[in-house]
């Protein structure tokens, strides 16, 4: 039975709850944030704007403090790197190159002259030369002058940084150790870096390059951590992790159509739109796409209408024998490719070429003609063990009879008849004209064989429907076609479908049964009969003969679909109107 695609997540397809739970179960939305849960490159578009945010302030961080990051450990400003080269390569994918990445990367690696340490001493002399600083030892000078007498020695000398004065030359001489401004620095850095906060705390409030201060930068950019953990100072592949979430939800999407397309369910038109648009935004995000759109527009069926009467028609179409194109209808209430094309052999069954406009005609336009019809029903039981070609009929057998007045009484103008014999003759099913006139018809009428079908359809009036006009045809229909030709205009008006995709992709007929009647069509020949001098009496013959070879099985028109069951239920009686 078809019904609206549900994907392996249990979701209907193309909705937002079924994006949001594959949202979920590929974490996608840990990392990027997915404004209305399908439009993925849009958010890798605000994902790249956070990463070139936090790239310029890490770039104004390291930058105003390249003279202490030889002095962060090894292992952090590695991990401020890693993360950097990983924001450049999201930047790089979904955006445009940074050049600020490379600079922050050859500051924090220590590539860069304003970040080296300026002396080839070992870190071990620089600490133990920091230490003097903080010593008072030997002299009574303040740490404050301590940095200004060193401020000054970068500017200068020692012996001019001492102004004369022996104990600050001795502790400069002490520090300085015969080893340069250089190793000067150095020291002098150093100490900044280990006592000084305001010097080496980043704009995010924590300490530059620290472990808080990377992870700071990690929940800025995904809102939390990623959800792979990476080994600190190893290299983070978000762009391959990202693209893995990407892809695994398009092989979603792609499985669950496949598997609608196997099941033949169908997409809502608003589902199927919304599932292209996120197909493109996929590709466009730089996964490889199928051309699975194509796909999608085929899920697409007509949804909306009345289930019941579509199961109705369908019932209706396969009594006819209208198939789809994979054989018998299933009866299953929704009207999709299968239902559509076999409504459509119903159309092009009628007539071919020109938009039909069917239109009902009273056939025995009674006002005008005197002709009555009754129902009979009659106990053939008996007959049916002596006769096999009744084994079809009901026991009760009902059949039409049609009357017209003859000298002031009622007499039987017509009726299909089953078989019987007749003055020793056997005769098969057949058409009893028993008016007088006109001869030539009654001659050629009377005791006209018919197909069983033929009378079991059309023996009741009542259960035959009506007749009606396409073009220059006039048609006698059985009930059910007309049941059918009803059911389904109806229901393609119900049908609530945006792309009008009726017209647009079927290019079927839609046929449009008409309220009002034919206009006199047999009345109006009919009294031009009566004033021939035929008189009335003529009236049944013509009015109600529906079984001679002039109104035979539909030839042409049932051909159109070859089907035997379809000529069935239908009669061309235009020459008799």
């Amino acid at each position: 039975m078809s019904k609206e695609l549900t994907g392996k997540n249990g979701k209907i397809v193309g909705t937002d709850v079924y994006f949001q739970a594959m949202n979920q179960q590929f974490k996608i939305e840990e990392v990027v944030k997915v404004s209305k849960e399908y439009k993925y490159l849009d958010g890798l578009k605000e994902l790249v704007q956070c990463c070139n945010e936090m790239i310029s302030m890490i770039y104004q961080d390291v930058k105003s403090s390249a003279y202490i990051l030889a002095f962060i450990p090894e292992k952090d400003r590695k991990e401020t790197a890693e993360l950097v080269k990983a924001m450049g390569e999201i930047i790089q994918k979904w955006g445009s190159h940074n050049v600020n990445v490379d600079r922050i990367v050859s500051y924090v690696l220590l590539s860069s002259k304003e970040s080296k340490r300026k002396s080839s001493e070992s870190f071990g002399n620089i600490e133990k030369a920091e230490k003097k600083i903080r010593s008072n030892t030997g002299n009574n000078i303040s740490i404050s002058e301590k940095l200004n007498m060193l401020q000054k020695a970068l500017n200068s000398n020692v012996s001019k940084a001492a102004s004369n004065d022996l104990k600050k030359f001795a502790f400069l001489s002490s520090v300085e150790q015969g080893k340069g401004n250089a190793f000067l620095a150095d020291v002098y850095y150093y100490y900044q870096y280990k006592w000084n906060e305001k010097i080496y705390k980043g704009k995010n409030g924590k300490r530059l390059c620290s472990k808080e201060y990377n992870m700071e930068i990690v929940k800025k950019i995904f809102r939390n951590e990623f959800p792979i953990k990476y080994s600190y100072g190893s290299a983070k592949k978000y762009v391959y992790e990202i693209d893995k979430m990407l892809k695994n939800i398009y092989n979603q999407i792609e499985s669950d159509i496949k598997q609608g397309e196997r099941e033949h369910h169908y997409i809502q038109d608003k589902n199927g739109k919304i599932l292209i648009y996120a197909i493109e935004q996929l590709q466009k995000s730089g996964i490889q796409c199928s051309n699975l759109k194509n796909n999608i527009e085929n899920l697409m069926w007509f949804v909306g209408g009345n289930s019941q009467k579509i199961l109705q028609l369908q019932k209706k179409l396969n009594i006819l024998g209208m198939k789809g194109s994979r054989g018998k209808l299933k009866e299953d209430g929704v009207f999709g490719e299968e239902t559509l094309c076999a409504w459509n052999q119903v159309s092009k069954s009628l007539v071919s070429g020109s938009v039909p406009v069917l239109t009902y005609v009273d056939i025995l336009q009674s006002n005008l003609t005197d002709v009555t019809h009754e129902v009979v029903v009659k106990d053939i039981s008996n007959a049916k063990l002596n006769n096999s070609k009744l084994k079809n009929l009901s026991d009760m057998n009902d059949y039409s009879m049609l009357f017209y007045a003859k000298n002031g009484k009622k007499s039987r103008a017509f009726m299909l008849d089953r078989p019987h014999y007749e003055k020793g003759k056997e005769l098969s099913f057949h058409i009893n004209y028993d008016a007088d006139k006109p001869i030539f018809l009654k001659k050629y009428l009377n005791h006209k064989e018919i197909s069983e079908s033929t009378y079991i359809r059309f023996k009741n009036f009542t259960k035959a429907g009506k007749a009606v006009r396409i073009g220059g045809k006039v048609l006698l229909v059985a009930g059910v076609l007309l049941d059918t030709l009803e059911l389904g205009n109806t229901i393609i008006d119900d049908l609530s479908d945006v792309d009008k995709k009726i017209g647009k992709k079927t290019g079927m007929t839609a046929a449009k049964i008409g309220s009002r009647w034919a206009g006199a069509a047999i009345g109006a020949k009919l009294g031009a009969m009566a004033g021939s001098g035929i008189g009335t009496a003529v009236a049944p013959g013509f009015g109600t003969a529906i079984g001679g070879t002039v109104l035979s099985l539909v030839g042409g028109i049932a051909g159109a679909v070859g089907g035997e069951e379809f000529a069935n239920w239908v009669f061309d009686i235009t020459d008799l109107v």
